[in-house]
């Protein structure tokens, strides 16, 4: 080919190369943002927090994880099997940790991804309960046997709002608190939860959302002050509260609780507490009286034994009648089984209800609480 034909050639096809010229800097896609995954889901946080303009600080983001992980990863000599080099735990330590990081940090990328970009963020962190209990026994209405799973994601979102949480239980709220837990309603709910401090030692809630009754959506809302204030060298809290359903109409409860501990070390725990319950869909007043006395074998108040008596009366709506629903009694042991994110319960009881015509039945009850960021209830 002549010198003169190839220059041709090359001035003909000289548009097209111009065209498929890969781009300028400036003109070049950003970068695709790291996976939900990636680096336990803090890659993509730390992408969107700048993507979106938002200063994220990192590195005190970690400082709180690692020291909520290390504050759980103490043994204190009370589980019930102990740390070690074996393998096998090593896995299992590395599972909590792993699911904890990548719980708070997914949590964190949806509250970034809908923050405001002038935000002053400030990071909480994000705490994940898992809880199967069985029970063997009961009441005559309960069945020989049933299983339950019990499960709270308490998530903080302080871009939405300092004050709100995003919460996804199946806790049953609106049970009389001695109740047996597995007895208690257990829908699954999903919503926000908010706090503000009214007075010296009061707080209103408010809390709405959506519950799954009978796999039927329900709206629901909910409003209650909460009172905590010293008293008689003991800790008293009131709460009354009104609640709103969208297919069962208003409700409301109130519940009240004394606590002391006292003898060596505080380590002997009384509460005495009371509560009422009244909803539109139903045509009794329920309420609750129980003593409650622990034994704690730690400081923490997180391994020892409870002891509790509780007695439900119920007053028909209308007539005055009233009568007792059920007595019950039970004694329960809790201690860690590993480290401090995963607790047993062990729980025998006796019921006395109506339905049973007054007889004792006897039941047992297991269950396994698992933590991934948090800390377990005390005794009390």
């Amino acid at each position: 080919m002549s010198r003169a034909l190839r220059t041709a050639c090359l001035l003909l096809a000289l548009p097209a190369m111009l065209w498929a010229a890969p781009p300028t800097p400036e003109d070049a896609p950003p970068d695709p943002k790291p996976g939900y995954l990636e680096d336990g889901g803090e890659a993509r946080g730390i992408a969107v927090a700048r993507e979106r303009g938002i200063d994220l600080d990192m590195d005190t983001v970690r400082e709180a994880q690692a020291k909520n992980l290390a504050h759980q990863a103490h043994d204190d000599g009370e589980a019930w099997i102990p740390p070690s080099t074996n393998g096998i735990r090593r896995r299992l330590d590395a599972f909590h940790d792993t699911t904890f990081l990548l719980f708070d940090n997914l949590v964190r990328i949806l509250d970034l991804s809908w923050t405001h970009p002038d935000t002053d963020y400030h990071a909480k962190l994000s705490s994940l309960s898992v809880t199967p209990m069985v029970r063997a026994g009961g009441r005559g209405n309960d069945g020989d046997f049933d299983a339950k799973l019990k499960v709270r994601l308490d998530t903080a979102l302080p871009g939405l709002e300092q004050r709100f949480h995003l919460v996804f239980d199946n806790h049953g709220r609106d049970t009389l608190p001695g109740r047996d837990p597995m007895a208690r309603e257990s829908d699954w709910r999903i919503g926000l939860m908010g706090g503000w401090d009214v007075l010296r030692h009061a707080k209103f809630d408010l809390d709405g959302g959506i519950r799954l009754r009978s796999l039927n959506a329900v709206g629901y809302a909910d409003a209650a002050v909460k009172w905590d204030f010293p008293l008689a060298t003991g800790q008293f809290h009131l709460s009354p509260r009104v609640f709103y359903y969208t297919d069962h109409g208003w409700g409301q409860d109130i519940r009240a609780s004394w606590q002391r501990w006292f003898g060596p070390g505080g380590c002997w725990g009384v509460e005495l507490s009371s509560a009422e319950e009244k909803t539109d869909h139903r045509a009794t007043f329920d309420f609750e009286n129980t003593f409650k006395l622990a034994f704690a074998r730690n400081e923490r108040k997180t391994r020892g034994w409870v002891f509790q008596a509780s007695l439900f009366p119920r007053l028909r709506d209308g007539s005055g009648e009233g009568y007792i629903d059920d007595a019950l009694l039970n004694v329960g042991w809790k201690a860690p089984v590993y480290r401090r994110w995963c607790y047993a319960t062990l729980t025998p009881q006796v019921d006395f209800a109506k339905e049973d015509d007054r007889h004792p039945r006897f039941s047992i009850r297991f269950a396994l609480e698992i933590l991934f960021g948090g800390e377990t209830r005390g005794l009390l």
